[in-house]
């Protein structure tokens, strides 16, 4: 919807002129704030939409859409967290082997893109186990759980030195 006072008071600069064009639209501060925010991260917009849809509004279908959308950009530090939601919506649409598809190209990407993340690796890696269940691959859930497991005790050991370190600091 087009709004000739906000343009003008755009073009001018001025920012009362802007403050007094926007009014209380709320929908319109919304926009223009998500549009500040991730100018130089259009992906992110697109993940956070799709969370809304999943967890608000329940359409897996609509976040598969913005979630895709989301993957034009090339963003390769969000790939597997979209690739993970993917999977999420698959699996709540009841479709196990399009999940696992997409949590195992998440889990590839992170692998690349941040190795030592072994929080979200040992999380991606347990909920690549639950839907091996699903799928009858009992031993290929427990091979993953037994790699969350590694992950988890890996990013304890981390946490375990980081904290003698900061104790040794002071």
């Amino acid at each position: 919807e087009s709004n000739p006072k906000l343009k003008d008071a755009v073009k001018s600069g001025d920012i009362a002129k802007i403050e007094e064009a926007m009014g209380n639209d709320i929908k319109l501060i919304d926009a223009i704030t998500d549009e500040m925010i991730y100018a130089d991260q259009p992906s992110e917009k697109y993940r956070l939409k799709a969370i809304d849809k999943m967890y608000d509004d329940h359409d897996y279908n609509a976040a598969i859409e913005l979630l895709n959308k989301g993957l034009e950009f090339d963003d390769k530090n969000n790939e597997p967290f979209l690739y993970c939601l993917l999977s999420e919506c698959f699996l709540k649409l009841n479709k196990p082997k399009e999940s696992l598809n997409d949590l195992n190209i998440a889990i590839d990407l992170l692998k690349n893109i941040a190795p030592d993340d072994y929080y979200m690796l040992s999380e991606f890696y347990e909920d690549r186990a639950k839907i091996k269940e699903i799928t009858g691959d009992k031993e290929g859930a427990i091979t993953d759980l037994k790699a969350s497991e590694e992950f988890k005790i890996k990013l304890e050991t981390i946490k375990t030195k980081k904290k003698g370190n900061d104790e040794l600091l002071f």
